[in-house]
This record gives C-alpha cells, structure tokens and sequence, in this order.
C-alpha cells in the first residue's frame, strides 16, 4: 500500500524541526534526479523528494533506539511505506563504506557528527560521499562544524577521542580536497549548526 504523505512518527523528525529545516536547507530542484539520503531516519527528506519529483531516492541509516519505541530498524520501517521511487538500506556508515550508487543530489543532514567518531577520519567520510556525488551533482551537508554543539562533545568522549579532532580546519581540510564549499548558513533548527552546498571538483 503506498501512503501518499508523511507521517510524524519519529523522535528527532518533528513537524516543527522540519519547517526550520525546509527553512535553512535550499533544495535544489528534484525533478527526475537521483537522490541519496544519509542518515534518513524516519524518512522525511526521502518522502519529500519523492513529492517534488525525484525519479529514485535511496535513504541510508542504521537501526537505532527511539524514544519511545525501543529499537526500531528503520530501513525496515521505511520500506513498508510504499512511498513512489523511495528505498531504504540499512547500514552503520564508518564501520562499512558500502557502494550505492551515483547520485545527483546527496542529503547529509544532522548526520555528520554521528558518522565521523565511528569512522575516526575526515577525509574517508567526504572521500566517499564524493564517489556518490554526480560530476554535476551536489551535497547538501547541514551539521556542527566544531565542538560548540554539546552532541558532537559526547559522541567524541564516547569513542574516546578528543575534542581537538572534530575542528572546523580539519572538516574544511577534508572537505575541500573533494569538493568546492560554500556556506550557505545557520541551520535554524540548532544553534552552531551550519548548511553548506558542496560541489564536486
């Protein structure tokens, strides 16, 4: 069955938290392009670009506990929507690096920070989204660019690595070996945030 909207089931994906996102965020148009969600969660970004005309989308996230739900395996979840031209796969990004595809457009929203201390490097991170990016595709990346978030400080400290790891050179650094950076600014949604548009060299 396939369901036609978006339903507001999850913990992090609040109908309040996706108008500031949809806010901050600048979609390029979706209109027959190929899109890549990392982190997709409960499926909001995947859902909505299927409504503006994406002709596949594939979301990636592992399964994780939900407030108020336990253990949810989202990918699972997700699939059972039925939503037009939308997938969903289960990975735990850092640990394996699978091979998905060529994408036009790649989302990697409030995920950078929950990828990078298991990955324990920079540059694999954007090396591998770069392999995902069409030459004239894009990546629409929205995260902490320092230790000023308070969830980056814990994530770090739970994978026993120190602050001076995660700087804004460092991201910048890696970042830019692969691709061309512009700030496109605050992520309303939290404070030391930002929205960056990443274009592939």
């Amino acid at each position: 069955m396939v369901k036609k909207g978006f339903e507001i089931v999850g913990d992090y994906q609040t109908e309040k938290r996706m108008k500031q996102k949809l806010q901050a965020i600048p979609l390029p148009n979706l209109k027959g392009k190929r899109v890549l969600d990392i982190g997709c969660d409960h499926g909001f970004w995947c859902h909505h670009a299927s409504t503006l005309g994406a002709s596949y989308v594939l979301g990636v996230d592992r399964g994780r506990f939900v407030r108020g739900a336990g253990h949810v395996h989202l990918a699972e979840q997700n699939n059972a929507q039925g939503w037009p031209n939308c997938e969903f796969v289960e990975y735990n990004l850092g640990e394996v690096w699978p091979i998905l595809g060529v994408f036009n457009v790649v989302f990697c929203f409030s995920t950078y920070h929950h990828w990078y201390p298991i990955a324990r490097s920079h540059d694999k991170v954007w090396k591998w989204l770069r392999q995902h990016t069409a030459p004239y595709g894009m990546v629409l990346w929205e995260g902490p660019p320092d230790t000023k978030d308070p969830i980056i400080r814990q994530r770090l400290k739970e994978e026993n690595l120190g602050t001076e790891t995660f700087t804004r050179e460092l991201i910048t650094a890696a970042a830019e070996k692969y691709f061309e950076i512009e700030i496109v600014g605050p992520a309303i949604h939290r404070p030391h945030r930002e929205v960056w548009k990443c274009l592939p060299k």
